[in-house]
C-alpha cells in the first residue's frame, strides 16, 4: 500500500491498519516509513484504534472488529511477514530461492498472483504448467483483475492434470470444473493473451478408479486405462512424444493433505470412483503417507523412489500427471537460473493442515518459491524445531513490503 492508497481509507480504516502493524511487532517509524506519514500520525491513529475498541489495552491483540475492518481494506498481497520468512529461510535456504508469508489464509492466492506477474515481467518465462485447486483458482482470479491482455505475448499455459471424477449431479461440480487444471489454464491464456489459441485441453481422467481396476484386474485394468490415456494426442504431447512438461519452464501448484486433498473431492457425496479402497488407505496411513504433490502420494521425507511392492507405489501409478522428478528438475533449473527464463516451481499453501506436507516437498528439491499463510509458517516452525523468541530485539522483526520486492531474506 501506497501513500496515496493509504489517505483514500477514512480514519477508522486507517486506525486499524496502524493497529495491525503494532499487532506484528513494527516500531512506529517503520510504520511511518512504510505508509509516508509522520511518526506522530501513526501515534494518533494508534490512539483512536484504542478508542474503537481494535487493540486489547492488557497486551497488542487486534479484536474481531479491527480483523474485519482488515480483511475489508486491506490490499490483498501487498503485505507479507518478513520475520516469519527469515527464520524459515535460514533452515530452507538451500532448497528455496523465495519464501513468502501472508498474514491471512486468504491473502495466499493473491500475493502468489503478484509474485508471478513480477517474474513474468522480469524473466522470459515461455511455458508454464498449471496443476490444480482452489488457492491456483485464487491465483487466476487476482491475474485477471491487475493483467493487461497482450495478444503478442509468447506464453503459453499448459495444464498438467487431468480432470476430477466427480459427477455433475454433484454440488461439487462446477466448482470441480473451475479449478481443474484445464479451465485455469485456458483462463490463463485468456488473461494474459485477450484469446484462447493452440490451447492444450486434457480433458481425460486424473487418476485410474478401484472400480474400474476391480472389474479387469489390478494391472490389466490399469493397462487398459493407460493405454487408453496415451493414445490421447494433447496427453502425448505433454507427456510422451518430445514431451512438453520437460520443456516447461514454470509451474504452478498446490500440495493437498491425506484427508483434505484431492481424495476430498474425489470423495464427494456422489463420486464416480476412488483412486483407492479402504485397505490401501490403511496401508498408506502405516507407511506415513502425508499428503499429495500432484495427485501422487508422498510420507515426511520422500516424494518418490518407493519400493515397486509398496502400496504408495501401486496407487500412485493410477495417476496421470506429472512426477516428483518433473518438479524436482524444474525447481533445479530454476535455482540455476543465469538467464532469467526460468520461473522455476512456485507452490502455494494456505491451510495449516498441509504443512507437513509442504516440508516433505521443499526438503526435497521440488520448489523455488514458497508462498504460504502465517498458520502454515507457525506449523512449519514447530515440525523444524523453530522456537519463538522469549524477548524481542531491539529492531523491529516486522518488515512490510510489496510482495514482489522481498529483500534480505539471507540475512
Amino acid at each position: 500500500m501506497n501513500t496515496e492508497q493509504f489517505e483514500r481509507l477514512d480514519k477508522s480504516e486507517k486506525a486499524a491498519f496502524v493497529a495491525y502493524f503494532k499487532f506484528l511487532g513494527s516500531k512506529g517509524k517503520d510504520t511511518a516509513e512504510f505508509l509516508g506519514i509522520s511518526p506522530a500520525t501513526v501515534a494518533r491513529l494508534l490512539k483512536y484504534a484504542k478508542e474503537l475498541g481494535y487493540i486489547l489495552e492488557t497486551k497488542v491483540q487486534l479484536t474481531s472488529e479491527c480483523i474485519e475492518v482488515l480483511r475489508a481494506i486491506a490490499p490483498m498481497g501487498l503485505l507479507w511477514d518478513q520475520k516469519s520468512a527469515k527464520e524459515l529461510h535460514r533452515h530452507y535456504r538451500y532448497n528455496l530461492r523465495n519464501l513468502i508469508v501472508t498474514p491471512f489464509q486468504e491473502y495466499v492466492g493473491p500475493t502468489a498472483a503478484a509474485h508471478f506477474w513480477d517474474l513474468f515481467q522480469k524473466k522470459e518465462i515461455k511455458r508454464v504448467g498449471v496443476l490444480w485447486g482452489r488457492t491456483l483458482r485464487s491465483i487466476v482470479d487476482s491475474l485477471e483483475r491487475w493483467v493487461v491482455p497482450d495478444p503478442d505475448r509468447e506464453v503459453e499455459f499448459i495444464p498438467l492434470f487431468g480432470e476430477l471424477p466427480v459427477k455433475r449431479s454433484s454440488k461439487l461440480y462446477e466448482e470441480a470444473y473451475r479449478c481443474s487444471a484445464t479451465t485455469l489454464a485456458a483462463d490463463l491464456e485468456e488473461i494474459f493473451k485477450g484469446r484462447v489459441t493452440r490451447f492444450r485441453s486434457l480433458s481425460i481422467p486424473a487418476c485410474a478408479p478401484t472400480h474400474f481396476l476391480r472389474e479387469f484386474g489390478d494391472q490389466d485394468g490399469l493397462d487398459i486405462v493407460r493405454g487408453f490415456i496415451e493414445s490421447v494426442p494433447n496427453y502425448r504431447e505433454i507427456f510422451i512424444d518430445d514431451p512438453l512438461v520437460e520443456k516447461l519452464d514454470t509451474i504452478i501448484s498446490s500440495v493437498g493433505d491425506l484427508e483434505h486433498g484431492w481424495l476430498g473431492w474425489l470423495e464427494s457425496e456422489e463420486p464416480i470412483g476412488p483412486i483407492l479402497n479402504d485397505e490401501e488407505r490403511r496401508q498408506l496411513l502405516i507407511t506415513g503417507v502425508i499428503g499429495e504433490l500432484a495427485g501422487r502420494y508422498v510420507t515426511k521425507d520422500k516424494v518418490d523412489g518407493f519400493p515397486p511392492s509398496s502400496t504408495i507405489f501401486k496407487v500412485n501409478s493410477r495417476v496421470f500427471g506429472p512426477t516428483p522428478a518433473h518438479f524436482r528438475e524444474i525447481a533445479r533449473k530454476g535455482r540455476e537460473d543465469k538467464n532469467n527464463v526460468i520461473g522455476g516451481v512456485i507452490l502455494v499453501a494456505a491451510e495449516p493442515r498441509k504443512a507437513e506436507t509442504v516440508h516433505s516437498v521443499v526438503i526435497n528439491n521440488c520448489v523455488t518459491d514458497l508462498i504460504i499463510s502465517k498458520g502454515v509458517a507457525d506449523e512449519l516452525k514447530k515440525i523444524l524445531g523453530i522456537e519463538e523468541e522469549k524477548k524481542e530485539k531491539k529492531e523491529s522483526h516486522i518488515v512490510y513490503q510489496r510482495c514482489w520486492d522481498p529483500e534480505g531474506l539471507e540475512a
